[in-house]
């Protein structure tokens, strides 16, 4: 049996022509397909709104993650103390995911401009890489925050940095099922996220 599964992607993200071809195909090939898998039941009014060829046999199967190690906050705070210089007494705010537009951090850093000029001992992590690395950088620096910023790069095991953190935020614009969201939660963070898509799956108001 054929199954295919269904990514979220939208032109404001890709190239208008690829955003085509792809809806194309998936109109194209879904009378070969038994079942369609996505992964959160979002995707499939995404699907469904833009009529992409299928509304019928869709399993939502969530995404799943694995839970982090059973050490301490203490522990934690202490590695990116050693790795970053943060102060242990730190408030760490947290977010993750590639430096583009989709994931909203521009909106992130005027949003949180006023929290961390009005608490001095909260900082911002920025866990990712990605094309808008400098231009968010240049934001930082026009809101003077770029002091209590730290844009860590793509990290192998981002655990280290979220079991250090006491709240985690999601500014997407749009998501399928984040898996940075979950991860978050699987640590025990209390989690802010935009009302989009994938997010309200997971977050309650």
């Amino acid at each position: 049996r054929d199954l295919h599964s269904f990514p979220t992607r939208r032109s404001s993200d890709l190239n208008i022509d690829k955003n085509i071809l792809q809806t194309f195909l998936s109109k194209t090939t879904s009378g070969f397909v038994d079942r369609f898998v996505v992964n959160s039941g979002n995707v499939v009014q995404y699907a469904k709104k833009h009529e992409l060829g299928f509304t019928r046999d869709i399993q939502v199967i969530p995404n799943g993650i694995i839970l982090s190690d059973p050490y301490s906050k203490e522990v934690f705070k202490k590695k990116v103390f050693d790795q970053y210089g943060v102060r242990l007494e730190k408030v760490i705010i947290t977010t993750s995911g590639r430096l583009v537009a989709q994931k909203g951090y521009d909106i992130l850093l005027q949003a949180v401009t006023g929290v961390l000029t009005k608490h001095p001992d909260t900082i911002l992590f920025i866990m990712g890489k990605g094309p808008d690395e400098k231009a968010l950088k240049g934001l930082a620096k026009e809101y003077n925050i770029s002091g209590k910023v730290v844009f860590t790069g793509e990290l192998e095991n981002v655990y280290d940095v979220l079991k250090s953190s006491d709240m985690f935020i999601s500014s997407s614009r749009f998501e399928g099922m984040p898996n940075v969201v979950m991860e978050a939660m699987g640590t025990g963070l209390p989690v802010v996220a935009t009302r989009v898509d994938g997010n309200l799956e997971l977050v309650e108001d």
